[in-house]
């Protein structure tokens, strides 16, 4: 190779002349091909280098016959050649450089068109089939299954811009090619139409959600947090609630309107992962309606609340607690609602006198006087104080979380 590329690896012999001193100094009038010749190990540090270069100095057609013997393991024997010389020439009479040339004219070298790289690869093919059957054409090989998944998520980003949901249909699709015994391979996917034909099933969704949450939230073996049927259940209904086909069937229509909901939704899950992934106690409901939330209070104490991700607003969160309400007879213990948008400001709750601002969801609890204990009974302090990752100091390199304290509107710290 370096003797056939002169021109476009001089700059690297130089540098191997330079760093060969030693050599240079016994052998002054030997060239630097002999000297890499003599100096295995240097050939090794090179090789890389000289692999990166000779695909811009391609060789002759000649020369790369003559690689071609060079890097075979095996010789090539005279009589498997015997085709390649010249018609009515017997064996005998064939010198090398005929049976160069001859050989430099089979379609197998040709298709190499000079490429180190490739030669090398035919010479390893040479191993197992003989000139003939690599001379004939090689028929193109079907897209592989890795292919064929990323032209189909290419085809998903165009219309589902966030890249985690486009990845979770991508994997849906995945999951059903495997779960399916009928379909052996990934649907052809060449544009919107396609897209739409694909449907997946609900069971189908419910594994890779799993999935693709603990990645997203960073979940380990201790910390992987289940979807649990509620939460489960209230994903499918905003799933399929425009389905025009069986509940239990998913189009690419209804996971696209759905992804208008849970990629912001997903963003601020991600945001709150140290929260979402504390079961004991539990102090994220995450993925839960208004209307189960107000269950799972009913019969609770004023005070009880929980957090969950919000359903009329993308990417919020909402509070649900018991409060007292009086009427002109009785007072009553009722479920209220409050909402909080998530960003890089921090959480900013909203109230109907106001909003306010907060740097960490713990420091929000703390100080909100009527939100006093989770639905499993446990102080609210007893229970975020379980929290050991800051994620708002991690994001945003912000205080610790003793330090930080809300804020008005105003920007003005609270005392």
């Amino acid at each position: 190779v370096l003797a056939t590329s002169e021109v476009k690896l001089a700059p690297l012999i130089e540098q191997f002349d330079s760093a060969n001193t030693s050599a240079k100094s016994e052998d002054k009038d030997v060239p630097s091909q002999t000297l890499l010749r003599r100096h295995h190990t240097s050939i090794a540090a090179v090789k890389d280098v000289v692999e990166k270069n000779v695909p811009l100095a391609p060789l002759d057609q000649f020369n790369s016959a003559v690689m071609l013997i060079n890097v075979m393991s095996r010789t090539l024997n005279l009589d498997e050649m015997k085709s390649h010389a010249v018609e009515g020439m017997i064996l005998a009479k064939i010198t090398r450089e005929q049976w160069l040339h001859s050989l430099a004219q089979r379609p197998a070298l040709l298709r190499t068109k000079g490429n180190p790289l490739k030669i090398k690869n035919l010479a390893l093919e040479l191993d197992n089939k003989k000139m003939g059957e690599l001379d004939a054409v090689p028929q193109e090989r079907p897209p592989s299954e890795r292919s064929r998944f990323e032209d189909i998520e290419a085809e998903v980003r165009k219309h589902i811009s966030d890249r985690r949901c486009a990845s979770l249909w991508v994997a849906c699709i995945r999951i059903f090619v495997r779960m399916n015994s009928g379909s052996k391979s990934p649907p052809n996917v060449e544009n919107l139409e396609d897209l739409r034909r694909v449907v997946v099933s609900w069971e189908v969704c419910e594994t890779a959600l799993q999935h693709c949450i603990d990645r997203w939230t960073k979940a380990t073996a201790l910390s992987c947090r289940r979807l649990t049927n509620k939460e489960m259940r209230f994903i499918k209904s905003r799933m399929t609630s425009l389905s025009q086909v069986k509940d239990d069937l998913i189009t690419f229509e209804n996971f696209k309107k759905f992804c208008e909901w849970f990629s912001p939704s997903l963003t601020t899950l991600i945001r709150v992962s140290s929260e979402w992934q504390c079961q004991r106690p539990l102090l994220f409901h995450g993925f839960v309606g208004r209307f189960d939330a107000e269950a799972m209070l009913k019969g609770k104490d004023v005070g009880t609340f929980l957090i969950r991700l919000s359903e009329s607003k993308p990417g919020w969160l909402a509070i649900s607690f018991n409060d007292l309400r009086k009427s002109s007879t009785k007072v009553k213990i009722r479920q209220d609602h409050c909402a909080m948008s998530v960003d890089e400001k921090g959480f900013t709750l909203f109230f109907a006198k106001g909003q306010r601002i907060y740097d960490t969801l713990t420091d929000l609890v703390y100080e909100c006087r009527k939100l006093v204990v989770l639905p499993s009974g446990m102080d609210k302090k007893e229970a975020f104080g379980k929290v050991v990752v800051n994620y708002a100091t991690a994001s945003r390199g912000g205080g610790s979380k003793d330090s930080s304290r809300s804020r008005r509107k105003d920007g003005k710290q609270r005392p």
